[in-house]
């Protein structure tokens, strides 16, 4: 496989909907990426806001493509030839100038993925995803992970100038969760992945939002968490990111979230709280254990 020379870092970003982070996303990855050679593309599903356009104005290439997350998670792959390439979510805020290197020190000849423990919205942990990695961020090994896919044939005449059917790897992220099975995959092939630190944000003393509805599967303590179910992430006990949870969900019409009765104001709350904190430079950062 040869990779070009002009980067090292391919970033691809999964969008839909999501004007409201879209451009602070990309302009975070290239405030912590000063000095580095890098490329983003961004593969919007046909969002119906001002999405692709707000990526394209921020200096990233868009490709617009209807499709599940395995896919388009498998296109994003398939366009790298960076030596390492990460997926995030464009809800994903990169926080530390030294992420990319505290990364690739995690890399190793049998470690190809470094990827957030898939446990947890805010203080809310979801034990079923204990031991796997999430889908939000993850920091491959380019080469390794590639050889990984399977060959299959699909049809790229969105994504390349010859249309018609091509030989593609697709590594499988159609699993539960998308990345459920992961681990499964890199262990039989004698590899493995690094887990990230999750972290909720801080407890404050007083609850910033409460909600009174004996129908929702509402606990009271989410109210008290500065950022709600957003969480931050850590490596060698520096925080690297947050990644925001929800975020296309409020423009879905309802005013809650199903099927958890989670309400869509709380979403929007906290969504705006971070985004306030960190346009202003003072986020909130919780102690890293």
């Amino acid at each position: 496989m040869k990779f070009r020379k002009n980067h090292t870092l391919f970033i691809g970003i999964t969008s839909f909907n999501d004007e409201q982070w879209i451009g602070v996303c990309i302009s975070a990855l290239r405030r912590t990426l000063q000095g580095e050679s890098y490329k983003i593309i961004v593969l919007d599903n046909r969002s119906s806001d001002t999405t692709p356009i707000l990526a394209q104005q921020h200096g990233a290439e868009v490709i617009s493509h209807a499709c599940e997350q395995g896919e388009a998670l498998n296109i994003l792959l398939h366009q790298s030839r960076a030596e390492h390439t990460l997926l995030i979510h464009s809800d994903v805020i990169l926080l530390h100038h030294g992420w990319y290197d505290l990364l690739k020190q995690k890399l190793k000849e049998s470690i190809v993925l470094v990827s957030p423990n898939d446990i947890g919205l805010g203080n809310y942990l979801r034990t079923y995803g204990d031991g796997k990695p999430e889908s939000s961020f993850m920091f491959f090994a380019t080469r390794p992970i590639k050889a990984l896919g399977k060959m299959k044939r699909a049809y790229l005449k969105k994504f390349l100038k010859n249309p018609g059917l091509y030989p593609f790897r697709h590594f499988d992220f159609y699993g539960p969760h998308v990345t459920h099975r992961i681990p499964e995959v890199l262990q039989n092939k004698s590899k493995g992945w690094h887990a990230m630190n999750v972290l909720p944000s801080r407890r404050l003393p007083e609850a910033w939002f409460q909600y009174e509805n004996p129908k929702a599967n509402w606990d009271a303590e989410w109210g008290y968490y500065n950022y709600g179910f957003g969480n931050f992430y850590s490596l060698n006990g520096v925080i690297t990111h947050y990644h925001n949870w929800y975020s296309r969900q409020l423009k879905n019409g309802a005013t809650e979230l199903n099927p958890n009765g989670v309400p869509l104001a709380y979403i929007r709350g906290y969504s705006q709280r971070f985004l306030n904190d960190y346009q202003n430079d003072r986020v909130n950062l919780p102690d890293v254990k």
